[in-house]
């Protein structure tokens, strides 16, 4: 009732976990490069789509869960850690097995403490002949300190109770801490069988299909992040480049309150020399009016020598105002071109400083409408990088769809 296989690789080959070798993967069952493609347009990027996939191109007459038997095809997985196996005593741990035909498997025992051993024996407990009996049938029994993936079992009679029986009864003082890991593995029939097969093979075209779609995503998320140091760096320049605008302004405001400034004074100078020259030509009035009196006092010289005296004093007097008067005109006239020249300058930097300020103006128009280019491009970016992760979800569902129907777990992704 208890057969040890070590020789059917075909069997022990379907059960083995991982993917298959080179020449299986190079072979007349390996998927085509452009499968995936044919799939995804066949079959919509949505649950649906991924049902109807599982169901056409994997399932096939054997669809997963409509058959109550179906539903009880798992390995069942029994493993613990560090398990105390006092000094002197022994420990039995019991492995249930229901169906005929299971196959039970030690992938791993061993013994926590170097360097030490404990006795280690597989038993078969099944039903005997009459009710209530049972038959204990010992298959191996040795010392071990660790055994990896050692032996495979399978058990023709079921229901039966596979035991593991620790025994440290030879040491009275050392206590040992095993651990184990046993799988008990379902019969499987041809269907069952053909849809792992299927599966295996359609799920090497999803890991391709990650992989890419892991590469992409990845050079979508480095994409969007160069877009937006890019935006950064473009916002950083305007926000300068306004700061530049800002300074020009306050340059030509402070050029337009001297060119204000200069001109006030210029109309006070002109003002000034208006003045001057209303007092020259009075001057001058006076004079002509004195030469006349002259004359008048030249044909009464005999008369009016005395007076006459007096108007060529006043004459003379009269005379030097009109010189320094001018001279005041003069002066007026040379502080009024100095402040012509000095307003002249004062328009002219502001007109230099006019013509940086639309020059800084219409840059920062250019560095928006990059920035805004720039902006629209991460929103390009934004929608790739969530269509790759809709069709990563997408591929994770239909990775654990397949991984479902396959008599051994395949490695997460």
């Amino acid at each position: 009732f208890l057969l040890q296989v070590t020789s059917d690789r075909t069997e022990i080959r379907t059960m083995m976990k991982g993917s298959p070798s080179k020449e299986e993967g190079e072979g007349e069952n390996a998927p085509p490069m452009e499968a995936s493609k044919t799939n995804n347009e066949k079959y919509p990027l949505t649950p649906e789509g991924l049902k109807a996939f599982l169901l056409e191109e994997i399932d096939g007459p054997k669809p997963l869960g409509l058959d109550s038997a179906d539903e009880s095809f798992s390995v069942a997985s029994y493993r613990a850690n560090s398990v105390d196996i006092p000094a002197g005593a022994a420990l039995e741990i019991p492995v249930p097995v229901f169906k005929a035909g299971s196959k039970v498997r030690i992938l791993e025992i061993k013994v926590e403490e170097e360097q030490l051993d404990i006795g280690f024996s597989v038993t078969l407990r099944r039903p005997g002949d009459e009710p209530g009996t049972f038959v204990l049938e010992t298959l191996s029994e040795m010392a071990l300190t660790t055994m990896e993936s050692g032996q495979q079992y399978m058990i023709e009679t079921a229901p039966a109770t596979f035991l593991l029986n620790f025994d440290n009864r030879h040491s009275w003082i050392t206590p040992k801490k095993v651990s184990y890991t046993v799988t008990v593995a379902p019969p499987v029939n041809d269907e069952i069988l053909q849809r792992s097969r299927r599966a295996e093979e359609a799920l090497r075209s999803v890991m391709t299909d990650i992989r890419k779609v892991k590469e992409n995503t990845l050079g979508i998320k480095k994409l969007r992040e160069a877009v937006e140091l890019k935006g950064e760096q473009m916002e950083k320049r305007t926000k300068i480049k306004e700061n530049g605008i800002e300074i020009k302004k306050l340059e030509v405001e402070k050029a337009q309150d001297a060119i204000r400034q200069a001109e006030e004074s210029a109309g006070e100078k002109a003002k000034e020399i208006q003045d001057a020259r209303g007092l020259v030509e009075e001057a001058t009035r006076d004079i002509e009016e004195a030469e006349l009196e002259k004359v008048e006092i030249e044909r009464q010289i005999a008369e009016l020598q005395v007076l006459l005296k007096d108007k060529e004093s006043a004459i003379q007097s009269v005379v030097h105002e009109k010189k320094e008067r001018e001279n005041r005109v003069i002066l007026k006239q040379d502080e009024y071109s100095d402040a012509e020249a000095e307003v002249s300058l004062k328009v002219k930097e502001m007109k230099e400083r006019e013509q940086e300020m639309e020059e800084a103006l219409t840059a920062k128009k250019e560095d928006q409408g990059l920035l805004s280019n720039v902006a629209i491009e991460h929103q390009v970016t934004m929608a790739k990088e969530y269509e790759a992760e809709n069709q990563m979800k997408f591929l994770k569902s239909k990775f654990e769809g397949l991984q479902m129907r396959l008599l051994q777990k395949t490695q997460e992704i």
